[in-house]
């Protein structure tokens, strides 16, 4: 009961170990996240580069983890309308998700960034595909946003194929979606539902949303949106040469000129050239580091190896002159036994042999009638040693047997 209830234990501190790291984990990709977009929202996107370079770098982050900050590369790369760097950052985004158990979720994402980045460059055809392929029930691993941008994306088609009454009413939807969820991106849905009150010429209905989605990007604080909406602004404005239009006009050039999206463009691939040349210069010296580490160990290796080769060529000439003497020994034995007795019996005379001590005093224990073990015993050797000796004795006197040593000892 004891082990069961300790076991239980074990396995209850193991999950909550776990889930609490993937909660840390989790938090803190959210808090990355967060600040981000709020750089982004700003301009700061040196400051986005580098936090996600930083992120990337971690050993600590998962694979699927890694996916997410390949996607808020894209997202900032976006900002600056370089689609090159966008798709190659949602390649390397794919690249992740490919060794994630969230395969689906992840592919389903990954076809809702590539249309959005489609329909940016015009490319609508492609864009409306993609989103196409996503199955209904897939959109649950698509974030409110993203799902936002999908319906937005369907009436700016709607607009364009003159399905007016389609387009309103996705647009109402994503209204709602927005006020419940993400209230920053109002600005996108009051601007299309603009472009579909011009098209309708509702006059009344066009003014109201060019001035809620102005109000909605001043509120949110999200630069881009209200540079948006001027721009959007001085566009509708401009066809009927409206007061205002200067002064729409100027606002936009300011903030144009604080967005300045060429030179950030600029500054950014500088930034990440740095930023790789950087982690190029780590991993060079990291192979560096363990190139020396890798020759340090062959160069012990080497003098390992060359240790054993003499010590195996010491053993081996001891060897070799152990089997000289014994070849002697023997060709002794060879010549002294074939003397015989009165009786016609081999005569062996065991002072003409070379003896050792130790195979003396083991004879002279036999005489006595000693068994193995009493002689190991007597000797303070183990019972396998004095077998040893035994064979080198009966190999020494050309006999086999035990009885044949008794004869011998018997008869001398």
């Amino acid at each position: 009961m004891m082990i069961k209830a300790l076991r239980r234990t074990f396995v209850f501190l193991f999950l909550l170990f776990s889930i609490t790291i993937y909660c840390q984990k989790t938090a803190e990709l959210k808090q990355l996240e967060k600040t981000i977009t709020q750089n982004n929202d700003v301009f700061k996107y040196e400051n986005s580069i580098i936090l996600i370079n930083n992120a990337l770098e971690n050993k600590k982050f998962s694979h699927y983890d890694r996916f997410h900050l390949y996607l808020f590369k894209a997202t900032t790369f976006k900002r600056l309308f370089n689609y090159e760097e966008v798709f190659y950052n949602l390649k390397l985004a794919q690249n992740e998700g490919l060794y994630t158990t969230n395969k689906e979720e992840c592919e389903t994402i990954l076809k809702a960034e590539r249309s959005f980045a489609y329909f940016d460059i015009r490319n609508i055809a492609m864009a409306m595909a993609l989103i196409k392929e996503i199955p209904e029930d897939n959109y649950k691993y698509l974030s409110k946003e993203s799902q936002l941008y999908i319906k937005v994306q369907e009436s700016i088609v709607a607009i364009s194929d003159n399905k007016t009454s389609d387009a309103e009413k996705k647009l109402e939807e994503a209204e709602i979606m927005a006020r419940d969820f993400c209230p920053r991106e109002l600005p996108i849905v009051f601007a299309t539902k603009a472009k579909l009150y011009s098209e309708i010429n509702d006059a009344v209905k066009k003014e109201k949303a060019l001035k809620d989605g102005l109000y909605y990007a001043k509120k949110f604080k999200v630069l881009k949106y209200e540079m948006y909406m001027y721009e959007v602004m001085k566009y509708y404005y401009s066809e009927s040469n409206d007061k205002n239009l200067k002064i729409y006009q100027r606002k936009f050039d300011s903030l144009f000129n604080q967005y300045n999206a060429i030179i950030h463009n600029g500054k950014l691939t500088l930034l990440e050239r740095e930023l790789i040349e950087k982690r190029h210069q780590k991993e060079t010296e990291k192979g560096h580091t363990i190139q020396i580490g890798l020759s340090g160990i062959a160069i012990i290796l080497l003098i390992v190896s060359i240790i054993l080769f003499f010590l195996y060529n010491e053993n081996y000439e001891r060897r070799k002159l152990a089997e000289k003497e014994i070849q002697l020994i023997h060709k002794q034995i060879a010549l002294m036994t074939n003397a015989k007795n009165e009786k016609g019996e081999n005569k062996i005379n065991l002072a003409a042999y070379q003896l050792t001590e130790r195979q003396i005093d083991i004879i002279n224990l036999i005489s006595q009638g000693k068994t193995n073990k009493e002689i190991g015993k007597e000797l303070f050797i183990s019972e396998n040693t004095v077998k040893y000796h035994l064979k080198v004795i009966y190999d020494i006197l050309d006999i086999e047997h035990r009885s044949e040593l008794k004869k011998i000892l018997d008869a001398k």
